[in-house]
């Protein structure tokens, strides 16, 4: 291919090879049918593919593709991207109407799936244990697994991403997997309805706009415990945040204007919280905890020991409440708030010798 574009009106069309990027070439698919790289021997590179025309379903099949921009056609049009689909490049970068695109399976998109100036529309992964990898930013109606099977999305970015569109709120992913160390903000009301797990292989800080943990889990690899899940909206957390006590997530950082609420309904809470306006409520029958409240540099609002609970390690806060007959437990020689006792039986025990530095007050 050079300089010239090639048209696929219809049927299916086998491409074995091609050295066409950088010449202006363009596959263009008229209608439906689909295209063949001969994988894995033969990828493709072009500088353009345009393709999903009104009412019409093309398919790229399994492979490897250099393109800079694939350009989704129509608003009535639907892409469709086999098992093993990899593109390098963008998804209407510059160009492209909001058509619908399918993954049938494993896919990979290492630029945008969609841009603020050119989103697509509702994306869907299909298939039974199917991930789809993305290390660009995302503007789309939605993104989307499939109700048969289980599909997760593994958000592969080095540099700073958004999300911007509606995350599994049709059918949510089984899991979605931060690996690549880079920012993800999710932005926009209704932003992300939870996955069953939240995994972190790499370190990384993630941002939700009016997401709430509730029962969805987070997990972290070995050694990968410096995270942060950043949240804006009140928290009513029942899953399992970190992997175990010897590997603890990062942190829960309030970032909300307001005094807001992180309510701990799970005995399995191994991660900290931070953020000036953070409200820590201990309310798990039989006990909670955390790794750490606030840190050197800020304060959280207030820690609430509704029920029994305790604290790893330091606690910065500006208030600390236990309520009658409850215990708080304190591990760490750290302690820089200001304790108050609700009741004749409120016990607060200190695991190591402490210097308190603020007032106490029993009721």
């Amino acid at each position: 291919l050079g300089e010239h574009d090639l048209t696929l009106k219809g049927g299916n069309s086998e491409i074995t090879g091609n050295s066409g990027a950088g010449n202006g070439s363009k596959i263009i698919f008229a209608g439906d049918g689909g295209l063949t790289t001969g994988a894995p021997n033969n990828p493709i590179a072009v500088d353009s593919i345009k393709l999903g025309a009104n009412g019409k379903t093309p398919t790229l099949g399994a492979g490897l593709y250099t393109v800079a921009n694939i350009k989704l056609d129509h608003v009535g049009g639907t892409a469709k991207f086999a098992d093993g689909f990899q593109l390098t490049g963008d998804i209407n970068n510059g160009a492209g109407a909001a058509g619908t695109v399918q993954f049938l399976g494993d896919g990979k998109v290492t630029g945008a799936l969609g841009t603020g100036a050119n989103p697509v529309g509702a994306v869907t992964v299909t298939g039974n244990v199917k991930t789809l990898q993305l290390d660009g930013s995302v503007n789309a109606t939605s993104l989307n697994g499939n109700a048969v099977g289980d599909q997760d999305l593994k958000l592969i970015n080095a540099a700073a991403i958004t999300v911007d569109g509606t995350v599994g709120n049709a059918q949510a992913f089984r899991k979605i997997e931060f690996a690549g160390g880079g920012k993800v903000t999710f932005n926009g009301a209704g932003d992300l309805t939870a996955p069953t797990t939240f995994h972190f292989s790499e370190d990384n800080v993630v941002e939700t706009d009016t997401f709430d943990l509730a029962g969805t889990n987070i997990t972290n690899d070995a050694g990968k415990n410096d995270s942060k899940f950043v949240v804006n909206v009140a928290q009513t957390i029942t899953g399992d945040i970190g992997t175990s006590n010897a590997e603890r997530f990062g942190a829960l950082h309030v970032n909300a204007g307001g005094v807001t609420h992180v309510t701990l309904n799970t005995a399995n809470f191994f991660a900290g919280v931070t953020g000036a306006n953070a409200q820590v409520v201990f309310n798990k029958v039989g006990g909670s905890s955390v790794s750490h409240l606030g840190t050197n540099a800020q304060k959280i609002t207030n820690a609430n020991f509704v029920q029994d609970g305790q604290v790893f390690d330091a606690v910065n806060a500006n208030t600390v409440d236990v309520r009658d007959n409850r215990t708080a437990t304190f591990n760490h020689a750290t302690f820089n708030a200001a304790l108050k006792m609700h009741g004749a039986n409120s016990t607060a025990t200190f695991a190591s010798k402490v210097a308190i530095g603020t007032a106490m007050e029993a009721n």
